[in-house]
C-alpha cells in the first residue's frame, strides 16, 4: 500500500432501511478489510427501532434521515458531510465484501492510475480482480455507478 496516496484513510457511508441482519454482516466485512475504514457512518431512513438500536451499536456514527421524502443522493451526502476523512466509500447495505483485500487492491490500483475514485461492480466475485478504466470516452451511464 502506498502510504502517501491518502486514500487509505476513508469513511464507509452506508444508507440503510430495514436491511438487518445483512447490514450487520456488511459492517463486519468492512471492519475485516486489510485496510478497514477509519469510521462507519450509517444513514438510516426509517428502520424499526430494534434495528436502529443495533445499528447505533455497530456504527461509529448513526444518522437518522430527516422526516421528508427519501432521496438516495441526499442520504449519501448527509453521510459524506459527517465524514472526518478525505475519502469516502459509499456502499450499499446489502453489498457484502467477501475479499478482505478488496479495498487495499482498489486503493492501490486507483493510486497507480492517478485517480482517487474507484467503482466496484456487483458482478465481482471472490478473488477475481479485473480492472477496467472508465473515462469520458467510454462512460455509458451504467458502467460507473450502480446501487447494486
Amino acid at each position: 500500500m502506498e502510504a502517501d496516496s491518502g486514500n487509505e484513510d476513508y469513511s464507509a457511508i452506508i444508507r440503510t432501511y430495514c436491511s438487518f441482519p445483512v447490514v450487520g454482516e456488511v459492517i463486519g466485512a468492512l471492519r475485516r478489510q486489510s485496510v478497514p475504514p477509519r469510521e462507519v457512518i450509517v444513514v438510516d431512513s426509517g428502520s424499526p427501532e430494534d434495528e436502529r438500536s443495533c445499528l447505533r451499536e455497530l456504527a461509529d456514527r448513526f444518522i437518522e434521515y430527516p422526516a421528508e421524502p427519501f432521496n438516495f443522493s441526499k442520504a449519501a451526502n448527509i453521510g459524506i458531510d459527517r465524514a472526518t476523512t478525505p475519502c469516502c466509500l459509499i456502499i450499499s447495505s446489502h453489498f457484502l465484501i467477501e475479499d478482505e483485500l478488496l479495498m487495499e487492491h482498489c486503493i492501490r490500483a486507483a493510486a497507480g492510475h492517478g485517480t482517487p475514485v474507484f467503482y466496484v461492480s456487483n458482478v465481482r466475485r471472490k478473488q477475481s480482480r479485473r480492472l477496467k478504466l472508465v473515462s469520458a470516452g467510454n462512460f455509458t451511464g451504467s458502467n460507473g455507478f450502480s446501487n447494486a
